[in-house]
């Protein structure tokens, strides 16, 4: 009898210290937070990506200045300077801060005016160029404006009742040519090979088998380190019957899982040529930011939908959609 309780305070004890080393070895885990910035001055427009110890909710002292994503990705927004705050999904007690600083985006200061030549030499004026003339399947190139136009013809979609997803301008003859608003006869070979004419090399991707998911955009990409930043960026008109319109008049309710987005619907020059060949998707432009499209909205999720504005356009509906270099 008295081995049996000698034997139970054993195991007692034995157990009351197990508990009290397991539960200093998890509050210990669940202090540990901390945070290291990829830089902590960011320029307004541009973003730095903030990593966690562990796993964490973000909040921004002021979303004027700068916003953070779930994933830790601060885009500044107008000079100041924000807390970005760490919570622990683990213990909600378990916060951390940094300070971000935004800046304002330097602008280079221009060269002085030279000195005048007392006696300049009279130069005859240039003849203007002519305006270059399309090819037969409509695309045109004019180096000196920096533009790139091509002749397009409105779908069925033109007078849908429901949203189209995010294809804009597509190849006549690809497999995917139903999907999108327009199409055209110009392949994206050459589309990708007149962009490139007037933007330089300047592409977000050329690598091919790029894929991300549907709620997420180019510019989520740059912020992951995947991608050139730098990519060129071009103005998107439509003329119809002879008048332009710029695209944000063209298209309407552009929207995905009841989000709105807004504002000119500039593209950029997503280039994803390599991809483009393998898929054969015909994707000249996308509304959302796409991995296969040439040209794409890089500040939309992949799959946006959006309507067409029926007052303006028509199934069968010639028009000529321009790009300018910005």
């Amino acid at each position: 009898m008295k081995h049996n309780k000698r034997f139970a305070a054993i195991l007692s004890l034995t157990l009351a210290f197990t508990m009290v080393f397991s539960s200093v070895g998890v509050n210990a885990a669940a202090k540990k937070l901390t945070l290291k910035a990829s830089s902590t001055t960011v320029t307004v427009g541009k973003t730095v990506k903030i990593k966690a110890s562990t796993k964490v909710t973000w909040k921004t002292s002021n979303k004027k200045i700068a916003t953070v994503s779930s994933n830790g990705v601060v885009k500044g927004k107008s000079e100041g300077t924000v807390k970005i705050t760490a919570t622990s999904k683990a213990n909600k007690k378990l916060k951390k801060t940094i300070r971000i600083k935004v800046v304002a985006k330097t602008v280079p200061t221009p060269d002085p005016d030279p000195a005048p030549n007392p006696d300049p030499a009279p130069t005859p004026d240039p003849t203007p160029d002519p305006d270059p003339a399309p090819t037969t399947d409509g695309l045109v190139v004019n180096q000196a404006a920096k533009t790139v136009s091509l002749e397009c013809t409105a779908t069925d979609k033109a007078n849908t009742r429901l949203a189209i997803l995010h294809n804009f301008i597509m190849n006549e003859k690809a497999k995917e040519a139903n999907k999108g608003l327009f199409t055209t006869k110009v392949t994206t070979d050459d589309f990708y090979n007149a962009i490139e004419s007037v933007a330089g090399k300047n592409m977000w991707n050329d690598k091919a088998g790029v894929i991300f998911s549907d709620t997420e955009s180019i510019d989520d990409q740059v912020a992951k380190e995947f991608g050139n930043a730098n990519f060129a960026k071009f103005e998107v008109s439509v003329t119809v019957d002879g008048k332009t319109y710029p695209l944000a008049e063209i298209i309407k309710s552009v929207m995905y899982n009841r989000t709105y987005y807004s504002g000119s619907f500039d593209v950029a020059f997503a280039g994803n040529l390599e991809t483009q060949r393998a898929d054969k998707t015909g994707c000249i432009t996308c509304l959302g930011s796409c991995y296969q499209g040439i040209t794409a909205c890089n500040y939309t999720p992949n799959k946006v939908h959006y309507m067409p504005n029926k007052t303006i356009l028509a199934p069968g509906k010639t028009v000529t959609v321009t790009y300018k270099l910005k």
